[in-house]
């Protein structure tokens, strides 16, 4: 068992934030042939969990006639790690135990490298669906549709990286403890294989154009944090 800390939900707040701020909806794209939402989730699933380019181009040209030729900003996508990484140093230094101590900055950023390619090594898919109308839009449906992934399973030992409870007589030798515990935790990512095996379930929105239906969601932020809470469990 883990232990989910205070701090672990301020890196969750980071990554949201990337997610639901960034701008990731809003690039042209060409219309392909309308998907099932299960076909339609793992799009998402590749796109957002993965980070995967041809996903997210493929998720674009699908999603362009219910956005107005307007879909997922593919090269934003490419550039996620880039601002992941920079949301979760900066909440770590601000807010973290680099805040009393600079001097982590360079462990840190060293381990939320390893978490996030640990993330992308993470196998996902949709599994099934179940469709309900949309009680809010005329003729359309909600598809809930389970997916599963398989993480890697890295335990962690949160405390070790909390000071609201370290006196200022304990703070040398505490952060001796987070310079010692973050490089061990970077080798343990970059070595854990996905296999840890977590289930959710996504809602996906029909739009109908032309007779064909697009499943989509707005949110894939709420998709992340579905996934990361279970992640920053084991990392």
């Amino acid at each position: 068992m883990t232990c989910r800390t205070r701090f672990t939900f301020r890196v969750t707040r980071a990554l949201a934030t990337v997610l639901l701020l960034g701008g990731f909806l809003g690039a042209s794209a060409h219309a392909e042939d309308a998907l099932s939402p299960e076909q339609a989730l793992d799009l998402y699933l590749k796109t957002f969990v993965n980070a995967d380019v041809k996903s997210a181009a493929a998720l674009n040209a699908y999603l362009a006639p219910a956005y107005d030729g307007q879909a997922v900003n593919v090269e934003r996508v490419g550039k996620m790690d880039e601002y992941m990484l920079e949301a979760m140093t900066e909440q770590f230094m601000q807010n973290g135990p680099g805040q009393t101590y600079p001097e982590l900055k360079t462990p840190a950023s060293n381990y939320f490298k390893a978490m996030q390619a640990a993330l992308r090594r993470s196998e996902c898919h949709a599994t099934e669906s179940t469709l309900e109308d949309n009680e809010s839009v005329e003729d359309s449906r909600i598809a809930q549709v389970r997916f599963v992934c398989k993480i890697p399973d890295v335990q962690v030992d949160g405390a070790k990286l909390e000071l609201s409870e370290t006196s200022a007589k304990a703070a040398p030798q505490k952060l001796q403890e987070i310079k010692k515990y973050l490089p061990e935790l970077t080798a343990q990512l970059n070595n854990a294989p996905p296999s840890k095996e977590i289930a959710h379930t996504f809602r996906l929105f029909e739009t109908r154009i032309d007779g064909k239906s697009y499943w989509s969601n707005g949110s894939p932020g709420e998709l992340m944090g579905a996934v990361m809470d279970d992640f920053l469990d084991s990392a």
